[in-house]
């Protein structure tokens, strides 16, 4: 009897807020890689679909700068940059910086 009515308050509670709750997560989200081209006003280059972005300054997180890669979520319609994406930032500057010496030593020769 007492498993019975612990089993009915489980299920009750499952029902009342954990139901609600995953209605509310987002059926369509995808998440993107954005560059951050220009700050004033803030345009993100978005990678996987090529688009360019207009942005609220008041909405980028903190260490936003541009050259920076950022991760984005899209909801519906909607971009959010989530965070900065320091290891892409840096793993892109570093290949950048390969290939400018390799283009100074091919003039160089």
């Amino acid at each position: 009897m007492r498993h019975n009515i612990k089993l009915c308050a489980a299920i009750i509670w499952f029902t009342m807020f954990v139901v609600p709750l995953s209605a509310t997560i987002p059926k369509k989200s995808l998440f993107l890689s954005g560059y951050i081209d220009r700050l004033d006003p803030p345009i993100i280059l978005i990678e996987e679909t090529k688009e360019e972005l207009q942005y609220n300054p008041n909405a980028l997180p903190p260490g936003s700068e541009e050259g920076v890669w950022v991760d984005l979520m899209k909801i519906g319609k909607n971009y959010y940059v989530v965070k900065v994406n320091q290891e892409k930032t840096t793993s892109a500057k570093l290949r950048t910086e390969t290939l400018h010496q390799e283009m100074r030593n091919q003039l160089f020769r």
